[in-house]
């Protein structure tokens, strides 16, 4: 007698579980990553002038308000995200910087239709590096289209490489949308623009087998476009913003600021600023983009017939670079064309790396090897540190510089020893791998001291102005004396002087609005922006009066009862790094003369590198709350 048994069915989770991979589970752990540094304190920071006047006027017509003179935004498309976000109740700076937090994060996860393309090892380590890279987290927790276009950009060329791929409707429906948003997301869309053309110049036969550029596809561009200028015809005049994000734009070409209305996002950015920035922020991508350049040139050389795309992708960083060269060299030279050359170095140190994993020497003896490695690693750490105190001495210390010198020159003489004993490849694996971790783990702090560290004591020069934290606190004290004066911490009537003002790069900007305090000050119901503040002596209640700073401040100048006292509070301070320059018209030959060009010239910029401290204090524009001291109610 033979027993039959019901074959049972599989579990529903069994198809769960073969999706699932290692490669998804790295691809997830990586956005995890990156979502949360970009989430983590995103609203600790004031928002800067550059992101106070796209958010103010998003906020102001949220709430259906209007300010005469306000900034002009920038960016239709974060505009208009942004006044959605508003539109809901959301009132706080983290929540500005929101969708550029979205915005950043989800570019991590486009590598994941690269692999076609690049690899899927070299698509897995360029997601791992655009969730560290300091220049896109900085990107990503601004309040500004700039993250947004990124992400339309990559999107972009994702959509035209599978759409050149792939005989498939969606993918081009997908790259019209992207391309049709990316035209409205302000001016970092537009220095994508000619990335764009390239890679479809370069597709141009793919694409056009595919249906792109067909009566189809520009509809979907328009209506894309349009869709995203005006939040879904809601916001009619953020189809005014298009042009205003042309202009900002424009003036990185000559300079010029592009209008009183608009952010200040040109000028005082000299000619050596990006290339320090890039030394300073990313110096991971140098080295290994020059590597990955190499490797990338000799994989196309080799490519087979199945590869078409190597080449083309070859030409493409070539271009990409070449562009964002020329965005450093333009006079107005702004943070914007930052990305211009980190993007394309960032793919090609994907593939360095690639390189890199791939030469690992299996045959090498690492029971012998790793002691090498090891006091390799050592000596590293020791001259960092001596390094580092030699660069914390205000005086030239000679030896701890003779000290210094002898640390590394004993691990290059150990490195060229291990290769005279093992061989030279390995010996040069070797250091390349050490270089590389190095490099990386000073790219993750570079990641830090962008986006986390102390404005105040710790400047970045990543934005030349940003607000300072005390701004913060004028408005509490302002909800304060509401509070204690009016019952209601929002109810107390505030008069705010508006007068122009010189930049720290000796800038004008007229008398309007300011969009720092605007944004900090927009819950108090009664505020008015004055020329000159007139406050009458039986006003009930006295209200709040805000002025700029100046030498010679006091109630009588201002013509204020004279029961009024100031208090002045920073709104903003200006930074770049080429303020660590100090002159020295006494250097001579001497030894003296050494040491102070040392303390003059060299420390300041090497301890600024390392320590992210200024030896001179940023430049402050302050302003002062003036309030009667007279609390009774009359």
């Amino acid at each position: 007698m033979t027993d039959e048994e019901i074959a049972r069915s599989a579990p529903r989770v069994a198809p769960v579980a073969s999706w699932w991979s290692v490669e998804r589970l790295l691809y997830a752990l990586m956005l995890a990553l990156g979502l949360s540094i970009r989430l983590w304190a995103l609203g600790a920071q004031p928002l800067s002038p550059w992101e106070a006047s796209n958010s103010w006027p998003a906020w102001l017509a949220a709430n259906g308000l209007r300010v005469v003179d306000a900034p002009t935004p920038n960016s239709a498309l974060f505009y208009g995200l942004q006044w959605l976000l508003f539109w809901t109740g959301i009132n706080s700076d983290g929540g500005a910087r929101f969708f550029s937090a979205i915005a950043g994060a989800l570019l991590i996860v486009l590598p994941w239709w690269w692999r076609g393309l690049l690899g899927r090892r070299v698509a897995l380590l360029v997601a791992c590096l655009l969730a560290i890279d300091p220049w896109l987290l900085g990107f990503s927790r601004l309040a500004d289209g700039a993250s947004v276009a990124l992400l339309g950009g990559l999107l972009v060329l994702t959509g035209m490489s599978k759409a050149a791929g792939q005989q498939t409707k969606h993918w081009p429906r997908i790259t019209a949308v992207a391309a049709g948003l990316l035209l409205v997301s302000g001016p970092m869309g537009w220095n994508f623009l000619p990335i764009v053309i390239l890679w479809g110049w370069l597709l141009r036969s793919e694409l056009a087998a595919a249906g792109m550029w067909q009566r189809p596809w520009l509809l979907w561009f328009g209506g894309a476009a349009w869709a995203g200028a005006t939040v879904w015809f809601a916001r009619l005049d953020g189809l005014a913003w298009i042009g205003s994000g042309v202009s900002v734009w424009l003036s990185q070409f000559d300079g010029r600021s592009a209008g009183p209305l608009l952010p200040l996002l040109t000028g005082g950015y000299d000619l050596a600023w990006p290339w320090l920035r890039l030394w300073v922020d990313a110096a991971l991508l140098l080295p290994l983009g020059a590597g990955g350049l190499a490797v990338l040139a000799y994989r196309t050389q080799r490519a087979e017939s199945g590869q078409p795309f190597l080449r083309r992708l070859f030409y493409l960083c070539a271009g990409w670079l070449l562009w964002g060269a020329l965005l450093w060299l333009l006079p107005g030279r702004s943070p914007l064309a930052l990305p211009m050359v980190g993007l394309p170095l960032l793919l090609l140190s994907a593939f360095g790396l690639d390189a890199l994993i791939d030469r690992y020497p299996r045959d090498l003896d690492w029971r012998e090897a790793g002691a090498v490695v090891l006091t390799l690693l050592i000596l590293m750490v020791s001259g960092t540190l001596w390094l580092t105190a030699l660069l914390a001495n205000r005086t030239y210390d000679p030896v701890l510089a003779q000290a210094t010198l002898v640390i590394f020159g004993l691990g290059i003489a150990i490195l060229v020893a291990f290769a005279v004993w093992a061989n030279r490849s390995d010996a040069a694996w070797v250091a390349a791998a050490l270089l590389a971790s190095l490099l990386l783990v000073i790219y993750v702090r570079s990641s830090w001291k962008l986006s986390f560290a102390n404005v105040v004591i710790e400047p970045a020069g990543w934005q030349a102005t940003m607000a300072h934290p005390e701004v913060q606190l004028l408005a509490r004290d302002m909800e304060t004396l509401s509070s204690h004066r009016a019952g209601d911490p929002h109810e107390l009537p505030v008069q705010v002087q508006v007068a122009s003002y010189v930049t720290g790069d000796d800038q004008v900007v007229p008398a309007r609005p300011d969009p720092v305090l605007g944004w900090e000050l927009r819950n108090m119901r009664n505020l008015a922006w004055v020329t000159a503040p007139l406050v009458e002596a039986d006003s009930v209640p006295l209200p709040l009066v805000v002025t700029p700073a100046t030498a010679s401040d006091d109630p009588a100048q201002l013509d204020l009862p004279s029961t009024y006292a100031g208090s002045r509070y920073h709104v903003d301070r200006w930074w770049l790094p080429r303020t660590l320059v100090q002159d020295d018209t006494r250097a001579t030959e001497d030894e003296s003369s050494l040491i102070q060009r040392w303390a003059m010239r060299v420390q300041p910029w090497w301890r600024w590198m390392v320590y992210r401290e200024a030896t001179e204090a940023p430049r402050n524009r302050d302003v002062i709350l003036w309030a009667s001291l007279e609390t009774a109610v009359k």
